[in-house]
C-alpha cells in the first residue's frame, strides 16, 4: 500500500493507480471520467458518441479512457476493446481473422469511420507515419552502408527484399524509398 488517498474529493480509499483508487481507475478505464460514476448509456453507439470530439482533418478524436499504447478503450461484449475496432465492427460487421482496423490518418485516437480501414498484419505494419524509433537516417527504409560507403533503400514484402545502393545523400535516397513504397505497397506505403 502507498498510504495514499484516491485525489477525487471525498474519497478516501487508498490509491490504486494515476492518483485514484481502483473503483475511480476503473471509472475512468470505462468512461474517460473518474467521476462518470458508471453513467449508463442505452447502448454502446450512444456511448461512444458521449466520448468522441471532432479533430483537425477530419478525424473524429476518443476522448474516453485509454490503453497504454494511446489507443481509444471502450468497454464492449464484456470486456474493454479498442474503440475504432469496435467502431467498426458496428458498422461493418466482424474483423475477419487475420486482419487489423488501420488508422488511415495515423492518428490512434481517431475512431471515424472513412479513416479506418482493413489491413493485414503485415499491411498494418507497412502503414507507418515516420522511421522507427532505432532508425539513423531519420527517414523510412534509409540506411547506411559502411562497407560500401554509401545510403541504401531496403524493404521487404512478403519474404521478398527489395534494395538498392548507390544513393549520393540520404535525402536522395528518401525519395527513392518514398517511391518504392507506393510502387510495393500501394495504398498501404505509409508516410514518412
Amino acid at each position: 500500500m502507498t498510504g495514499k488517498i484516491c485525489s477525487v474529493e471525498e474519497c478516501e480509499r487508498q490509491v490504486y493507480a494515476r492518483g485514484w483508487c481502483s473503483a475511480h481507475y476503473t471509472r475512468w478505464r470505462r468512461h474517460g471520467d473518474p467521476e462518470e460514476g458508471g453513467k449508463r448509456f442505452k447502448d454502446v453507439r450512444e456511448a461512444i458518441l458521449a466520448r468522441t470530439s471532432e479533430g483537425e482533418g477530419g478525424c473524429l478524436i476518443w476522448t474516453g479512457g485509454q490503453d497504454g499504447k494511446g489507443y481509444g478503450v471502450q468497454w464492449y461484449e464484456g470486456r474493454d476493446q479498442p474503440a475504432h475496432r469496435v467502431v467498426w465492427t458496428l458498422a461493418h460487421g466482424e474483423i475477419p481473422e487475420g486482419h487489423k482496423v488501420n488508422h488511415v490518418c495515423h492518428t490512434p485516437l481517431c475512431v471515424a469511420l472513412p479513416h479506418l480501414n482493413l489491413a493485414t498484419q503485415s499491411e498494418n505494419g507497412t502503414f507507418r507515419s515516420g522511421p522507427p524509433a532505432h532508425n539513423t537516417s531519420g527517414f523510412r527504409n534509409v540506411r547506411w552502408c559502411p562497407y560500401k560507403e554509401t545510403w541504401y533503400v531496403s524493404l521487404m514484402k512478403e519474404g521478398e527484399r527489395f534494395q538498392k545502393y548507390g544513393f549520393p545523400s540520404k535525402e536522395v535516397a528518401a525519395k527513392f524509398a518514398e517511391e518504392l513504397r507506393e510502387k510495393v505497397y500501394g495504398k498501404f506505403a505509409g508516410k514518412g
